[in-house]
């Protein structure tokens, strides 16, 4: 069945890298709507389902613990059944928690300064002929203890948490492109591309001559620079998070939600990792170009293309794209042919021994031999 997928709010739970996001999904041709609550976190790159929610429920996230609460109003009874009081369930990075049902007409919950409590000023009621009238009455409700009372006056509560730091800024950000991938048959058909790719950084800003702000963007600094990292296909993105020690990108793929984590790292690991990643894109590139060889000698009574720079050329025909020739950290011709003995399979006495040649990458190069195994070998 056909379905439809919206992503409503998305709230950081303090003190957590665990972000709330509400999920609701429109479903053909029965028509029903479902709304989710749904956790992300943006460590483990997981989204997992909460809890089921109706559509009049609200999310509220604590301003400075890692407690939240779901708001659920009065369902009215029907043919003579009792209705249901309004409820809070908890819930914390741990896990739903306790439920708290309190009165109909409890007015708009604010919440302590303490981050723990919730209270509401006001309260709505209705008389025997159907009028409604509104009294002041304290409600404070404690959501660790589930205790309702109704104080004079609020406690006093020293705010220790103070401002939270604003969001660390990040020199990464999400892209989105469509390219054309090899199908399962070996045509090429479109998508959607997500990339997390480097960004300028808006420099500090300064007065113009005319007032104004200039906010011209300043590079990133250093040397090394990666262009981009491929992060998922067939996607549709639906949100960045950011706090202030990591991030995350939100997108939905085949209609369920996922979640990417991104890292702060120190430069020099995250060169390492990133010539990690090209180091083993070398050596799967030497290996699919290792069994194009194998496969052109087997359409050539088993010999080996003879030496010479066009070899490539004649691999074509047995290899999904040009770019596995590629050394994957410049982007520069990388694969060179080094077999110059005999191109008869039968006269090679070792071929576990026998170098055909290789794939420059960062740091060295992915040796291809006789036999289809491939090595790395720094330089």
């Amino acid at each position: 069945a056909e379905s439809t997928v919206s992503m409503g709010e998305i709230q950081w739970i303090p003190q957590t890298r665990v972000a709330l996001v509400t999920l609701g999904r429109y479903s053909l041709p029965d028509e029903t709507n479902t709304l989710s609550l749904m956790r992300v976190d943006t460590v483990a790159g997981t989204v997992r389902r909460v809890v089921g929610l109706e559509m009049a429920s609200s999310v509220e996230v604590s301003p400075s613990q890692p407690l939240v609460y779901i708001r659920t109003r009065a369902v009215k009874g029907e043919n003579g059944q009792p209705g249901t009081s309004p409820y809070l369930q908890v819930y914390t990075p741990q896990g739903l928690g306790r439920v708290i049902r309190f009165d109909e007409g409890t007015g708009q919950l604010r919440w302590m300064l303490d981050g723990k409590s919730v209270y509401a000023t006001r309260f709505n009621e209705r008389s025997s002929e159907g009028k409604r009238t509104n009294r002041d009455l304290l409600t404070v409700i404690d959501l660790q203890t589930g205790e309702i009372t109704h104080p004079e006056k609020l406690p006093t509560v020293r705010d220790n948490e103070g401002t939270p730091p604003p969001y660390a800024e990040w020199s990464v950000g999400p892209e989105t492109t469509r390219v054309t991938v090899p199908g399962p048959f070996g045509q090429g058909q479109d998508t959607t591309a997500l990339w997390l790719r480097g960004r300028q950084v808006a420099a500090p800003q300064t007065k113009s001559d005319n007032g104004g702000a200039d906010a011209s963007p300043a590079p990133v600094s250093g040397a090394f620079r990666a262009d981009a990292l491929l992060v998922a296909t067939n996607i549709e993105v639906k949100g960045y998070l950011r706090n202030q020690t990591t991030a995350a990108i939100l997108f939905l793929r085949d209609g369920s939600l996922c979640a990417a984590p991104v890292f702060r790292l120190p430069r020099t690991a995250f060169e390492q990792g990133i010539r990690g990643v090209q180091q083993r894109m070398t050596m799967s590139n030497a290996k699919q170009v290792g069994l194009a060889i194998l496969q052109y000698a087997q359409d050539y009574d088993e010999y080996y293309p003879m030496p010479g720079k066009g070899v490539a050329k004649v691999l074509q025909p047995y290899i999904k794209s040009e770019e596995l020739f590629k050394n994957p950290a410049t982007g520069e011709p990388g694969f060179i042919y080094t077999h110059s003995g005999p191109t008869a399979i039968a006269q090679i006495e070792n071929e576990s021994d026998t170098q055909l040649g290789y794939i420059s990458g960062p740091g060295g190069r992915a040796i291809i031999w006789a036999d289809g195994h491939v090595t790395w070998q720094d330089m």
